[in-house]
Formats: C-alpha cells, structure tokens, sequence
C-alpha cells in the first residue's frame, strides 16, 4: 500500500506531464474497486449497500478514465473470477452479488461511455492514436527501475515512467513480509 501511495508516477502525472489529471484520479479508483469488489466476498453480510458501494466505486473509475478503466477491466474480472473459484459459500449467490455491481455500474456510468462508444465515428481519432501517441511506443524495455535511490522525474530520458528503487524496495519487502508470516501462520493467499 505505501508502495503504491508513494509511486512517484503519480508525481509525474500530475506535474511533469500535467494533461494526466483524468489518469491519476484514475489511479485513485483502483484500490477502492478492489477492496469493495473484496467486501462483495464477505459471507457474513450481503447487503445491497456492498453491492452500491462496488457500483459505485466501478463506475467512479468508469467516469474519471475511460482508457484506464478498460486496461484495469481485465484484471479485474481476472481477480474476481479467481476469488470466486476459491469460494466457499454460495457461489451462486456470489456470482449474482458480482454481476449486479458490474451491470449497476456500467448503468451508472453509461451516460459517459456510451455517447463515447457510439460517436467514435464522428470525431477524428487519428491524431490521438498514430505516430507517438500509438500504444506500441509506450511499452518499456528491460529498464523498468530506476537505479538511483533519488527518484529522477526527466521525462525526455524516459526516466520518469519507470519504477522508483525505492518503491521495488518496499515492494519487496512487503512481498517478503507477506510470505514469511503466511509461512508462520498458514494464512491464505489473500
């Protein structure tokens, strides 16, 4: 959770590249499906305000940005389709509590991505998906950290959309946290 908090992209987004504020919202909206989509897990409670509350979360990430809420969507429906396979409740009851939160949230969201969907064909998407703004120029090489423990923001050497060393480091240890007390206790994988 620091790791992600403290990445700085989230810097870069907001004062290096500056037109990104739909993005970092954006970014704000990850964790908070993901811990709403958890709660829709719970056996114990199934209320409808769960099923809101993900709703809700969803299409908050729907509104803010739509390219990142189709990239996360995979993975999304990815997790939970595997935390639904590890269930040990009632499955169908699960799946029922998770369809309606994705359908409650495209429904609330639709006022923004359908005219979107719908009207592509009037607008002139040449310019925003050719040349530097085709997604093939934006994939990483094998340096994807940086090696300073200084985080260093310079965009035109492409240092600034690689992870910070220090944020790999915490990664790592909260990943060897996790490994050595799942060892020790024998708790899920969660």
């Amino acid at each position: 959770a620091i790791a992600y908090t403290a990445a700085p992209f989230h810097l870069v987004n907001v004062y290096v590249r500056g037109d990104s504020l739909a993005e970092f919202w954006a970014m704000a909206f990850y964790p908070l499906v993901l811990l709403t989509g958890e709660r829709l897990l719970d056996a114990d409670r199934r209320g409808l305000n769960r099923i809101l509350l993900f709703a809700l979360a969803y299409a908050g990430l729907i509104i803010s940005h739509n390219v990142s809420a189709m990239i996360f969507s995979p993975f999304l429906l990815l997790y939970l389709g595997w935390r639904w396979l590890g269930f040990d409740g009632d499955r169908r009851g699960l799946a029922l509590r998770l369809t309606g939160g994705l359908l409650l949230a495209l429904a609330l969201s639709a006022w923004f991505w359908l005219p979107a969907l719908g009207e592509t064909g009037l607008a002139q998407t040449g310019p925003i998906t050719a040349g530097y703004f085709h997604y093939s120029a934006h994939f990483r090489d094998l340096d994807q950290v940086q090696p300073d423990l200084l985080f260093d923001f310079d965009v035109a050497g492409g240092g600034a959309f690689r992870m910070g060393l220090l944020q790999l480091l915490l990664a790592a240890a909260g990943a060897g946290a996790w490994f050595w007390a799942g060892r020790r206790e024998r708790l899920s994988w969660l």
